[in-house]
């Protein structure tokens, strides 16, 4: 960096007519991916980092005045070969230019112009929404993807995404195994958030489930849920609440026994503890 320092130096010196940048120099001379890494690095140099500094904010004002969207920097940083390896968060560049984004928002609105907004053009949701479940697993880039995970929330609610939408983008599997998917979590907060936001939807998870289920092949998801560790707690959360539903519409017990699969279950079997509850409720209720 400090040899192109002084050559700039010396031109402004002999040539004063026709004063040159430094930022002019290096992008004659570099890729704007390059130019960026160089500056990113010469910021961790003492006696380099406010030149530095100067020299970023004068690319960010020529971007800004050349109308280039984040999505336009983000492809020009060639950000967008970066998702392979769980990298892309970590890199500066990303970094760089989540800084670029916020700036242009500052006098740009629109949904379009978010991180996610921009990033989207790039990678569909199942690659998007991957990435950050992968960086929300790492100490160095936690905060970043949890910050993302609210905008990709926020996103899908400003495009007017339904829950059915976004689980069909996610690429979400109608299968028994469903609840034990990466990505079901991430989907399930999506189904509470657009509840918040549009509360005459009625929308749960567990209307969700029955939609793409139906109520018998749910209840077997559900309980095929409960003897797996990980998903056991949601699984018996989503059973209660179905039990609630059959009591307000006063299902048969019998129909009840057979949708949880009672039958030749041990007799501290969760379904059929489950399930004794439902009757006593029911008897109690139709009292």
């Amino acid at each position: 960096m400090n040899t192109w320092v002084k050559y700039t130096d010396d031109f402004n010196k002999a040539y004063p007519d026709t004063e040159i940048t430094l930022l002019s120099v290096l992008s004659k001379r570099f890729k704007e991916e390059t130019v960026v890494q160089m500056l990113i690095a010469a910021k961790k140099i003492p006696s380099m980092e406010n030149l530095a500094v100067k020299i970023q904010a004068e690319q960010t004002k020529l971007w800004l005045s050349a109308g280039k969207s984040p999505a336009d920097v983000f492809a020009l940083l060639r950000l967008n070969y970066m998702y392979e390896g769980n990298t892309l968060f970590s890199s500066p560049l990303f970094i760089a230019w989540v800084k670029y984004t916020e700036e242009y928002r500052m006098i740009n609105f629109g949904s379009e112009f978010t991180i996610i907004g921009s990033m989207k053009k790039y990678f569909n949701m199942e690659i998007l929404a991957t990435m950050i479940l992968n960086a929300s697993k790492k100490t160095s880039t936690s905060s970043i993807a949890k910050r993302l995970e609210t905008e990709l929330l926020r996103e899908w609610s400003i495009t007017l995404q339904t829950p059915g939408q976004v689980f069909t983008s996610l690429h979400l599997p109608a299968r028994y195994s469903l609840l034990e998917h990466p990505l079901f979590p991430l989907w399930s907060k999506y189904v509470t958030y657009f509840s918040e936001v549009e509360p005459s939807f009625k929308v749960t998870l567990l209307s969700q489930l029955r939609k793409i289920f139906g109520e018998s092949n749910l209840s077997k998801v559900l309980v095929r849920a409960q003897k797996v560790p990980k998903t056991k707690q949601i699984a018996t959360e989503l059973l209660d609440e179905q039990l609630s539903v059959w009591l307000s519409q006063l299902k048969d017990p019998v129909a009840v026994y057979k949708l949880l699969r009672v039958e030749g279950a041990a007799t501290n079997d969760a379904n059929r503890l489950l399930y004794v509850k439902y009757v006593k409720d029911y008897v109690y209720g139709a009292e």
